[in-house]
């Protein structure tokens, strides 16, 4: 198993934001097209401040699992600045 830290945005405005979520969403729509995925879990926040998650895909449990840990470690770092 290869693990690939994708580079995280912050955008500058709300409009930047949306044009690098749809960008985003765009690049994991082919892989799931391509059949490269076979899982993907996320995390939406809304304007109003409902947060939701979830997950989908076919036999990658504990690899979902695995990634959903690396991410928190990440985004809490991030957080921290470390």
């Amino acid at each position: 198993m290869e693990v690939v830290d994708l580079t995280p945005r912050l955008s500058e405005n709300e409009e930047q934001a949306k044009a690098d979520m749809l960008e985003d969403w765009t690049r994991v729509h082919e892989r799931i097209l391509s059949g490269e995925l076979k899982g993907f879990a996320y995390t939406t926040c809304c304007r109003n401040g409902d947060v939701s998650n979830g997950w989908s895909g076919f036999n990658c449990r504990s690899d979902l699992s695995f990634g959903i840990s690396l991410l928190n470690t990440r985004y809490h770092n991030a957080c921290l600045d470390i």
